[in-house]
């Protein structure tokens, strides 16, 4: 391990680059614009008199062992666009004076020990494009949080501590593509606000506390592609109108207490690859038109209580081989190779 630290001139800017710094400089100005650390052995915490380089535009170190609370004059960097501090060991809080950063389009800090609660002022950067925290200690909930994030394509807050409802706020923001929530204790019921989104292509929303039921509003979402809603406490029907999800790749919902038939309009989503719908309490018999599935190479449809045969046409519509493993009677976990 390198202790990253080195001897920095007091100047506003530098025109040279210092020991240590992978970086590049403006060829009018000279003024440092990129640092480049990532992926290296460095440890110990971001030296202080990195704060005096005002032209930043973006600063990566990543993969590294650097520890310590992220500094609060990154707030001071009015030129940064990408601050990329993942795979590290910071503590502490996120620093709100991140939104101070009016050109800041990507944050990303997962990957770390932060905790607390995720400040709403990060959204004074009007351009924050994506936001990942995923894999941190962090907490509260995100009721007002990315209301006002309105240039935000993607938020990921896997595996972190977060709770209290799924705000419907989200739905709203015009450019969100990716919500990725899963691994958090978030409650309630999935708001029928989401199934609105005109933009969404992956929602996922596994392993939390969510409740309810699935809304036939979910058929709306024609852009998605990934709706993962799997070990959660969701009850009921899977809602016919999930084969008006043309686009849709990847349905699992497997872990939860939904009871029913497995809807035929699911074979509709002829784009599915993986189908995930074991350890639920489903029942009937497999629809006979899952054949039309081509491009399926994993469907679980294990802990269930299905009853019947298995469809002639599990494989032979598939243009691949297949493997079975009959589960109990109950049937299927089905895997093609």
């Amino acid at each position: 391990m390198h202790q990253f630290k080195s001897t920095f001139p007091k100047s506003k800017s530098l025109h040279v680059c210092p020991p240590l710094l992978n970086c590049q400089c403006d060829h009018v100005t000279g003024f440092m614009q990129v640092i480049d650390l990532a992926f290296n052995g460095l440890s110990g915490p971001i030296p202080p008199q990195l704060a005096a380089l005002q032209d930043v535009i973006s600063f990566s170190v990543e993969g590294n062992s650097l520890s310590g609370p992220i500094p609060t004059w990154f707030g001071n960097w009015q030129n940064l666009s990408n601050l990329l501090l993942s795979i590290n060991k910071f503590s502490g809080s996120i620093p709100p004076e991140l939104g101070n950063c009016s050109r800041l389009t990507d944050l990303a800090l997962d990957n770390n020990q932060l905790t607390g609660s995720i400040p709403p002022e990060l959204c004074n950067a009007a351009m924050l494009n994506q936001v990942t925290l995923n894999a941190n200690n962090l907490t509260g909930d995100i009721i007002d949080t990315f209301q006002r994030c309105i240039s935000l394509t993607e938020i990921d807050l896997t595996d972190n501590l977060l709770s209290g409802p799924i705000p419907p706020y989200l739905a709203d923001l015009p450019n969100l593509v990716i919500l990725s929530l899963g691994d958090n204790n978030f409650s309630g019921s999935v708001p029928d606000a989401l199934w609105t989104s005109t933009s969404l292509l992956e929602i996922l929303l596994d392993s939390n506390k969510l409740t309810g039921s699935l809304s036939p509003l979910l058929g709306n979402v024609t852009t998605l592609q990934y709706l993962v809603l799997a070990n959660n406490n969701l009850e009921g029907p899977i809602p016919p109108e999930i084969g008006k999800l043309s686009n849709l790749t990847v349905f699992s919902v497997a872990n939860n207490n939904l009871v029913g038939e497995i809807p035929v309009e699911l074979c509709n989503c002829i784009r599915l690859t993986t189908l995930h719908l074991g350890n639920n309490l489903l029942t009937g018999s497999i629809p006979l038109q899952i054949g039309q599935l081509i491009n399926l190479d994993y469907m679980v449809l294990s802990h269930n209580s299905l009853t019947g045969k298995i469809p002639s046409t599990i494989c032979a519509d598939f243009q691949v081989c297949c493997q079975m493993c009959i589960i109990s009677s109950l049937i299927v976990h089905y895997l093609c190779l």
